[in-house]
């Protein structure tokens, strides 16, 4: 009489059983309905605030002005009928905005989806002599990059602590009550 060894056969058994749901599991993952890709225009993800900050020191020269700064903020408010604001504010060691004298560095913009990554900016009104009249963003991966002369800069979702100094830097810089442009 042939004698079996049962604990082999179980074992195989069950071997067998866990990779067949292993593999069904994967299966099933793959044939996930959700996309990876953005599909949709870039315009849809940034409705609201962004914000980058550029710690220094350093100094700004242009145009016969020269200033001293801690840091530069890149602020932009984008709305859902294709306008926004966009602000860069430089700030002092004390935690001011720095007044350039003759230069507000900000405006209202214009925006437009060039592909599914790419956002037209266009200013539309400010004397910004650091700033060019347009220029392309890109968006991937929840984030704003801003081309610079020497890298993209990365612009995030503002938080609410960010929200409140923009708002104190600009209104130091004599714009008031900013509701109207400030949206997050």
């Amino acid at each position: 009489m042939k004698k079996t060894n049962h604990f082999f056969k179980y074992s195989i058994r069950t071997l067998a059983v866990l990779f067949v749901t292993m593999t069904m599991a994967v299966g099933f993952a793959a044939c996930s309905d959700d996309d990876d890709t953005i599909n949709d225009p870039p315009s849809k993800y940034i409705i609201g605030g962004w914000y980058a900050e550029q710690n220094g020191p350093g100094t700004y020269n242009a145009e016969g002005v020269s200033i001293s700064y801690q840091k530069v903020v890149q602020y932009a408010s984008f709305h859902e009928n294709g306008e926004g604001f966009w602000a860069i504010i430089f700030v002092d060691k004390d935690g001011h905005a720095i007044d350039i004298p003759g230069y507000f560095c900000g405006g209202n913009i214009s925006y437009v989806d060039k592909s599914n990554s790419i956002i037209g900016i266009t200013i539309t009104n400010a004397g910004i002599p650091i700033l060019e009249d347009s220029w392309d963003l890109t968006y991937t991966n929840g984030r704003l990059y801003v081309p610079t002369t020497t890298s993209n800069q990365a612009m995030t979702p503002i938080t609410e602590e960010q929200n409140t100094k923009v708002q104190k830097w600009l209104r130091e810089l004599g714009l008031g009550d900013l509701k109207r442009i400030i949206q997050h």
